[in-house]
């Protein structure tokens, strides 16, 4: 099921996936979401965010240009720690659990690298 088609119910369930599955890979919380002014404006997204002390920031009408940004910062982000992943394990010799303790401090240098880096401000 597309985003465009899920409720305000299955995309607040989506978001606790979502949440669980960055806790066990990254041991990382989401502290804001930006999203557009459709299903996550909802009162049960919004509501959801409210009681995890979660914010929230919305993309003016018309404004997909930011998704297609997002989605790239995404995937620069994953690349990044897939690489920095894969030359440790090379340097061990050994295959390297995402569960690994190694993987919260690879994560937060990970971010450091990126804002450094990649993020205008």
């Amino acid at each position: 099921m597309t985003q465009h088609h899920a409720g305000a119910i299955e995309t607040v369930m989506g978001k606790a996936r979502f949440e669980q599955w960055l806790w066990d890979q990254c041991v990382s919380e989401v502290k804001h979401y930006h999203g557009d002014n459709g299903i996550f404006s909802a009162e049960e997204f919004r509501r959801d965010c409210t009681e995890k002390g979660q914010t929230q920031s919305f993309s003016g009408v018309g404004a997909q240009h930011q998704n297609a940004r997002a989605e790239r910062a995404v995937q620069t982000f994953e690349d990044m720690l897939r690489t920095y992943k894969s030359a440790l394990e090379a340097r061990m010799n050994e295959y390297l659990p995402c569960d690994h303790a190694v993987m919260y401090w690879m994560t937060e240098h990970t971010k450091h690298t990126y804002n450094k880096h990649f993020v205008q401000g």
